[in-house]
């Protein structure tokens, strides 16, 4: 669980902002860590000093060549530049936090992650010993990552975004959603669901992102499916918003290596969106079930389309689930703690 101490900070061994000099944000941009996990944990004060440096644009020696007192925090990727200057700079910055909220070794060996991708997680991979005698505090997005990091003392911390108390769109049960996209089970799950939806549902209407490919061109062959290209994270929560209507948000999620250490951060796209959450009985769905009594499905495909017809038939149904999803995102950012 998130720790917080009567200042509304993580961690009370932490220097507060107002004892530090710049707070460096050291990240790729743009990035959700980011967003998710780092931007609504800086107080006013520390947003106001803080710094955001992209590591794989610009030098770090060049935009950082002072760091007395600093406080810095490090967002999942590291480089050997990143390395060597904070080994440079540690005696003199206050703290160095690290976010991660993924599994890197899993990102690496997973076979359906594209080869550039797993570039990234392996440099880290190669500097996380060395990271680790350099860091004051992990803050990780999972349980499982939790006990992975159990060394580091890792604190676990949730994804949190402000998304106001109420979604003034309406929300159409025939508008079904599913947006991810390198998760290949899932698309070749949902597909037959979907297939058999549409076929049963002459009103019903599917949009999906999708990689182009193989997976993109399944999903086309399926009646009444709209495909959208994978959407740069920099307009993805402007595409969210922009939807006319809120509907049935689909999140499959299965248990794999890689989705083993997954967070719950699609639920704040489907609040995004406008929608009613229907999750998978995957364990980053746990805490939501828990809270708000939704059911967890299994990865079998006659429950999934028995839940959907269920919303379906009674939207108001769906309604309550979509106050509900905001209500839990909405205690969540509230209890959110600060970093600094």
């Amino acid at each position: 669980m998130t720790i917080t101490t009567r200042d509304n900070r993580i961690d009370p061994d932490l220097p507060s902002a107002g004892s530090v000099g710049r707070v460096i944000v050291i990240s790729a941009q743009p990035n959700s860590t980011y967003d998710l996990y780092i931007a609504p944990r800086l107080s006013p004060e520390a947003m106001a000093k803080s710094v955001l440096i992209d590591p794989f644009r610009e030098d770090i020696d060049r935009a950082l060549p002072v760091a007395e007192g600093d406080f810095v925090i490090i967002n999942r990727y590291v480089t050997r530049r990143v390395m060597d200057w904070l080994v440079r700079m540690r005696p003199r910055l206050a703290a160095v936090v690290y976010v991660l909220d993924d599994d890197l070794s899993a990102m690496v060996r997973d076979p359906d992650m594209p080869f550039l991708n797993r570039v990234r997680p392996a440099i880290t991979l190669w500097h996380l010993k060395r990271l680790q005698g350099l860091v004051s505090r992990l803050l990780v997005s999972t349980p499982a990552l939790g006990r992975d990091f159990a060394s580091w003392g890792a604190l676990v911390v949730p994804p949190v975004a402000d998304l106001g108390a109420s979604d003034p769109r309406p929300l159409d049960v025939n508008q079904i959603y599913y947006f991810a996209k390198m998760h290949a089970r899932e698309h070749a799950f949902l597909r037959s669901v979907i297939a058999a939806l549409m076929d049963r549902h002459k009103a019903a209407h599917f949009t999906v992102t999708a990689p182009k490919g193989p997976i993109a061109a399944a999903w086309r062959s399926v009646p009444r499916v709209s495909v959208v290209d994978e959407i740069a994270y920099a307009d993805y929560a402007g595409y969210l918003a922009s939807l006319s209507a809120g509907g049935l948000f689909l999140l499959p999620l299965m248990t794999t290596r890689l989705n083993r250490s997954r967070s719950s951060a699609k639920l704040i796209e489907a609040a995004r969106s406008g929608s009613a959450p229907l999750v998978s009985d995957h364990d980053a769905y746990a805490a939501y079930r828990a809270a708000t009594g939704a059911p967890g499905l299994p990865p079998v495909m006659d429950d999934w389309i028995a839940r959907i017809e269920e919303r379906m038939r009674d939207p108001v149904l769906a309604m309550n689930e979509r106050d509900k999803l905001r209500a839990y995102l909405a205690d969540d950012y509230a209890r959110r703690g600060l970093i600094v």
